[in-house]
């Protein structure tokens, strides 16, 4: 088997390669051009991750119904995943007749947000949606902060993940967040390990590490299952996969696409991400 990058692009542009090759490739990244590979194109490649469609959804909902915020301004850096996400949370907000006051992109590495703030600031929206990683998410939010922008923020996971949280401290209150993992989850399986790491390493367990964490289990269940290390029975037992529990959610994997079934909408509160909602999606088979 092979546990393959934690980018869905990179994961896309192998898939030729593991086709040919009919070696079963468990897919990290959440892009919904993933899932769609994974369920069209490529049966030996399996998406464990939840899929964006899923978790973008679930953030405006709660903005929108839990919340009772109307009108959003959207900041998203131009890289492909978080442009997908943008335009997955706009395409949300369009199911309750919302189109954003303003759509401001800038691309990776942008230091000073000042010009993208200023105009986001003039339309004068009741919350603001960004879509971003971990470095570029600590500076929209201190700098938003610094310009006396104290609207809330409903974030992409990077701005729920401890990494972010370290960098912009205490700014980032009234930061809402759509991700797989919390340090602090409930989930049993995902507290021990989520202690273990902290315990090992110091630090708080990122998800990047529960990723891995999952994803090797998963790979050696479906070995098990297969009782050989035949890649066909392999990718055979792969897709006999359901209901299985790990450190971030339930997989389900009787199809290829989106085994990830849930994730969790968060709150920081003085620098802990705290759960607010639970997502989970039944698959369609």
């Amino acid at each position: 088997m092979i546990i393959g990058s934690d980018s869905s692009n990179d994961n896309i542009a192998i898939s030729g390669s593991v086709l040919e090759a009919k070696i079963p490739t468990i897919a990290q990244g959440s892009s919904p051009k993933l899932t769609a590979v994974c369920d069209d194109e490529n049966p030996y490649m399996f998406q464990i991750r939840t899929s964006d469609a899923t978790l973008c959804e679930a953030l405006i909902q709660y903005a929108v119904e839990e919340k009772g915020l109307k009108t959003f301004a959207v900041i998203h850096d131009t890289e492909s995943a978080s442009s997908d996400q943008a335009r997955l949370f706009t395409e949300a907000l369009a199911k309750y007749d919302i189109e954003p006051t303003v759509v401001v992109p800038f691309t990776t590495g942008t230091k000073d947000f000042s010009s993208h703030l200023v105009q986001i600031q003039n339309t004068q929206p009741d919350a603001v949606i960004a879509a971003m990683f971990h470095t570029e998410a600590a500076i929209v939010v201190q700098q938003m902060r610094a310009m006396g922008m104290e609207m809330p923020i409903f974030g992409s996971n990077a701005f729920g993940d401890p990494i972010t949280i370290g960098l912009a401290g205490e700014y980032m209150n009234n930061v809402f967040s759509v991700t797989g993992w919390v340090p602090n989850t409930p989930n049993e399986r995902g507290a021990a390990f989520s202690k273990k790491y902290t315990d090992t390493y110091g630090v708080e367990c990122a998800m990047s590490a529960a990723k891995i964490y999952d994803m090797v289990y998963i790979a050696c269940e479906a070995i098990e299952r297969a009782g050989s290390t035949d890649r066909e029975a392999v990718r055979d037992a792969m897709a006999t996969i359901d209901g299985y529990e790990g450190a971030i959610t339930i997989y389900d994997c009787r199809t290829n696409g989106a085994c990830g079934r849930g994730g969790l909408v968060v709150e920081v509160v003085d620098k802990v991400p705290t759960i607010r909602e639970d997502v989970y999606a039944e698959k369609d088979l």
